[in-house]
């Protein structure tokens, strides 16, 4: 119990509300956004398209969660709250799911990228364990 009032005190401190007062803003904020607003939410869905193609090892997860905090710090929401948004401003325009489409996306691109990168360290161990073999049999068991 007195751990949890210094943490309430700290946050209160810090931010200058309760974290009552902070949840209340932000779902009074998510229940009054405007369909511009809420419109918006499909381009930061759509980038998260564009982040699995095109960096370097980009899951739909960290490209989804990216995406979405981006959108909250916009908008002044909670994650959960624009990812809920990301979902059904996708599923409006494009007729499917935000999820369906990112798996296919991360198959096409991120699956790939992991592949190629299991399948160098694997070289890179079978070198390793060939040239230690070779330096067995060069110097013997107990060595030279």
């Amino acid at each position: 119990m007195k751990a949890e009032t210094i943490v309430r005190d700290l946050f209160k401190e810090r931010t200058g509300q309760s974290m009552n007062q902070l949840r209340e803003k932000l779902a009074d904020t998510e229940k009054n956004l405007t369909d511009e607003q809420r419109q918006s939410a499909y381009d930061f869905a759509c980038r998260v398209g564009d982040m699995i193609e095109n960096e370097k090892k980009m899951s739909f997860a960290r490209a989804y969660a990216h995406q979405a905090d981006d959108l909250a710090g916009t908008l002044g929401i909670t994650d959960a709250a624009a990812k809920t948004l990301m979902k059904e401003q996708f599923k409006a325009v494009e007729n499917t799911e935000l999820y369906e489409w990112g798996k296919q996306l991360e198959e096409r691109f991120y699956r790939p990228q992991i592949e190629a990168e299991t399948r160098e360290r694997e070289a890179g161990q079978a070198r390793a364990q060939t040239q230690t073999r070779g330096a067995r049999t060069r110097t013997g068991p107990s060595g030279p």
